[in-house]
């Protein structure tokens, strides 16, 4: 069973991205994202992909990757085929800007691995 993905949808310039289970920011306009414990992996559709991976799911992102390559297909939806954990979900925040909408994706996780 694949992992929840929970979208949001902004119209126009996005607000700040907070953890929400630390609060902690993630993304803030114009600054480096800052990665708090709760952080698996970060993901933005319109960069690189895969921003920040942690070791303990590197293994998972490496084939979603590939079979998102495959099927041409979205790596954060394939990922969440891959994880099966009931304290893990993906928050996609997704901002219209015009025509195009640029989405960043974080993978959560409830209770880190190091508690």
């Amino acid at each position: 069973m694949a992992i929840p993905i929970v979208d949001l949808y902004w119209l126009g310039d996005p607000s700040d991205m907070h953890c929400p289970v630390c609060g902690s920011a993630i993304y803030k306009m114009d600054e480096e994202p800052t990665l708090c414990e709760h952080i698996l992996f970060t993901h933005v559709d319109a960069g690189d992909g895969f921003d920040f991976v942690s070791p303990e799911i590197q293994k998972q992102v490496d084939r979603a990757e590939e079979l998102a390559e495959d099927d041409s297909e979205d790596p954060v939806a394939e990922l969440a085929k891959l994880l099966e954990s009931q304290s893990i979900f993906v928050l996609r925040y997704t901002a219209s800007c015009g025509p195009m909408g640029v989405a960043a994706s974080v993978g959560i996780q409830f209770q880190p691995s190091s508690q």
